[in-house]
């Protein structure tokens, strides 16, 4: 990625002109976010609805119903967060993983590449492109993140994952850098990831999808 950027490149400023540059992973379904991934929602819901139709029914002189209304929307409010807690989503995963992935990048750190990539990795990315194999490409990034492309700062900007089969899912990250020849170099990757026996995910294609130097 780096190496080709131009000595000269721009300030990108606004990252979300980037990004809408690129098309967005699809959303996962809305019960599968509220019920494990954003609870607030939910919870709120239940728990106020639950107060409410219990006052209602107080109001109408039925203060046993009332009660257990109320409770009940407290209690399954409290299930729903507390479900949240103990269930952790292929795309939370994938999420956590691809911020790893970066910052192993980033910082070069070799063995961490190894425990987040397959063997058969490859990497599509201009200077990049032809890129196959682990140690290929763990190579390749100790050769040129160095010196003029050594990342002086990182920010990940935002992170999609969705899961498109048992064994295959996708992530859309985008980021924006600083090296010693440019500031504030934004870029969006896109990451296939394939499942292991072990029922790990482990990224087995990473392709670059905007760079300021490719051009819309």
């Amino acid at each position: 990625m780096i190496d080709a950027l131009p000595t000269l490149t721009p300030v990108l400023a606004q990252l979300d002109r980037l990004v809408a540059d690129v098309a967005p992973l699809p959303s996962p379904p809305l019960w599968e976010r509220v019920l494990f991934e954003s609870p607030l929602l939910g919870t709120a819901t239940l728990a106020a609805l639950g107060l409410v139709v219990g006052f209602a029914l107080r109001s109408q002189g039925k203060p046993k119903p009332g009660a257990l209304v109320a409770i009940g929307g407290l209690v399954l409010g409290g299930l729903v967060w507390l479900t949240a807690g103990l269930v952790r989503t292929d795309r939370e995963v994938l999420i956590e993983r691809t911020d790893t992935l970066i910052s192993a990048v980033a910082e070069v750190d070799g063995a961490a590449l190894r425990r987040l990539v397959t063997d058969r990795v490859r990497l599509d990315a201009g200077g990049f492109a032809g890129v196959t194999g682990r140690e290929e490409l763990i190579s390749t990034a100790e050769a040129r993140l160095r010196g003029n492309y050594e990342p002086e700062r990182y920010d990940v900007k935002e992170i999609q994952a969705v899961v498109d089969g048992p064994v295959t899912a996708r992530s859309q990250v985008s980021i924006v850098v600083d090296v010693p020849l440019a500031s504030n170099v934004g870029s969006v990757w896109e990451i296939d990831w394939r499942r292991n026996d072990e029922g790990q995910w482990l990224a087995n294609e990473v392709e670059l999808k905007w760079a300021p130097f490719m051009g819309r």
